[in-house]
């Protein structure tokens, strides 16, 4: 008996096979998509201290203004830390001793959601901020009032903001489609050709940059 996918309801309102998958889809693919949005949107907001109109004298050059404003935002190390977190626990796993990993790693491999690689995570974050804003407090009229009134909020935000990343990769992981953290690294990637692109196209056009050099950078990053 073959049985075929029909586009209609029933007499009474039930929802056929076919439907019952659109409608099995429409969901999970909806929070993946919200997911994604906020993240982009926490990547334009930025860390309390840090002069707006030090990035607007880029206003002419609408590529470099905006990845400006993504360094300085409040998702500045995006989801490095994390991916570095995973990275070191699954050294660890590979190296040591079973009888030693059982209790960080209890299914013999790093899980991006487990409490070890998230505390991990959050302790590069913060080691990360303190460097990255040192380093913006080094930059010349960056920084509004530099000093450890700046310091310790924007590290305490840029520890949040992963927080959050993982939190909407949680989100995903639940009721989204695919895996929370493979899908918020690569939306991660992709989001930033554009701005990548740009800027080497706008180094060619200022002659910065050789045409093969840009040719060259410019497949590198796609690939």
């Amino acid at each position: 008996l073959r049985i075929t996918w029909c586009t209609r309801t029933s007499k009474d309102g039930i929802l056929m096979p076919e439907q019952e998958h659109r409608a099995g889809i429409y969901g999970p693919l909806g929070i993946t998509v919200l997911a994604l949005i906020a993240c982009r949107l926490g990547s334009s907001l930025p860390l309390s201290g840090i002069d707006l109109q030090y990035v607007g004298r880029f206003e002419a050059e609408k590529v470099i203004s905006s990845l400006l404003l993504e360094r300085f935002s409040i998702f500045a190390l995006g989801i490095l830390p994390w991916f570095s977190a995973l990275t070191i626990i699954e050294l660890i796993v590979v190296l040591l001793p079973k009888s030693w990993t059982q209790r960080f790693a209890p299914s013999g491999h790093a899980e991006p959601f487990s409490r070890s690689v998230i505390a991990l995570a959050l302790l590069i974050a913060a080691l990360q901020g303190f460097g990255v804003t040192e380093a913006m407090m080094q930059q010349p009229k960056l920084v509004s009032s530099p000093g450890p009134g700046f310091q310790f909020p924007a590290v305490a935000a840029l520890v949040a903001g992963l927080a959050c990343i993982i939190g909407l990769a949680r989100v995903i992981e639940r009721q989204g489609l695919g895996h929370g953290f493979w899908i918020m690294l690569a939306a991660s990637i992709l989001a930033q050709l554009p701005s990548h692109i740009g800027v080497m196209l706008l180094m060619l056009k200022e002659g910065m940059a050789s045409p093969v050099a840009t040719i060259a950078v410019i497949a590198s990053t796609v690939a």
